[in-house]
């Protein structure tokens, strides 16, 4: 199962946080007035159409990279923020944490473990 590292598949940009995209050496020309109007949409829709556009974004910015595996990347990058916004909302109180996720508190420390926020 792939980790999701960077220093373990080079043959793609790395995804690191909103907007997503990070260009890698790329000359290739500006964006394009489509992926603008994505991003413009991405800003306004619900979470759903934020991922489908930030998805878009980064199949048309590829540059001719291979494409990550889409699922854990996307989970993973979706469940750190989550975590993140929910640690800060609750100024750290991990039962509150814990309450507002949904999950109980091993599952709160072993993702806080996981993406190194504890």
């Amino acid at each position: 199962m792939w980790g999701g590292g960077a220093e373990q598949n080079q043959s793609f940009p790395r995804i690191d946080s909103v907007p997503w995209i990070t260009t890698v050496g790329s000359t290739a020309p500006e964006p394009g007035a489509k992926v603008e109007a994505l991003r413009e949409e991405r800003r306004r829709g619900p979470l759903r159409q934020c991922v489908k556009c930030s998805l878009d974004i980064y199949f048309s910015e590829l540059n001719g990279f291979t494409p990550a595996p889409l699922y854990d990347l996307v989970l993973s990058e979706v469940e750190r923020a989550l975590f993140e916004v929910a640690l800060a909302r609750t100024r750290g109180n991990l039962t509150k944490t814990a309450e507002l996720l949904g999950v109980n508190r091993g599952t709160l420390r072993k993702r806080m473990k996981k993406y190194d926020l504890c």
